[in-house]
């Protein structure tokens, strides 16, 4: 199953996105698809597939395949993405503040998806980030679950 994590926006310029391009080819990503408004690559890593999409809006998105959904496979693809963003952010690509949402996006065939218990994961690994965890979720088309982790009563 593909899981992806979604953070939105990113802040940069979007001539940045070149340097960005370059910047994670030098970390061992490969260019899987370009165009004039996004960007997708993807790296091999400890037999693990990861894949990322940045798009010059400011959406960005990882994602990688997993046979099953549990907590330590999401946490550890929500800390792989945090950390590429921290390393982005330093490199002064993108400005980041500290997320408000992180969406969370599975896919996979609708019967093999069951949301409350993803949505449980979740909020145990949300409680990381956010001091009150609020989660929606819904699907989008047959075949893709749209998880929104968002901070409660944000002021």
């Amino acid at each position: 199953m593909k899981i992806g994590v979604n953070f939105k926006p990113l802040y940069f310029y979007s001539s940045n996105l070149k340097k960005i391009k370059h910047h994670l080819l030098d970390m061992g990503y490969v260019i899987k698809e370009e165009s004039d408004f996004f960007l997708k690559l993807e790296l091999f890593q400890s037999n693990e597939r990861f894949l990322i999409r940045i798009y010059k809006t400011g959406d960005f998105s990882y994602y990688s395949y997993y046979d099953r959904i549990n907590r330590i496979q999401l946490s550890n693809l929500i800390s792989k993405s945090m950390v590429l963003l921290e390393n982005l952010r330093s490199n002064n690509f993108i400005q980041v503040e500290y997320p408000q949402k992180i969406y969370f996006l599975f896919f996979g065939e609708k019967k093999n998806i069951k949301p409350e218990r993803i949505k449980k994961v979740i909020l145990k690994i949300c409680k990381n980030y956010f001091n009150q965890c609020k989660i929606i979720y819904k699907f989008q088309n047959e075949y893709m679950l749209k998880l929104e982790a968002s901070q409660e009563n944000i002021i």
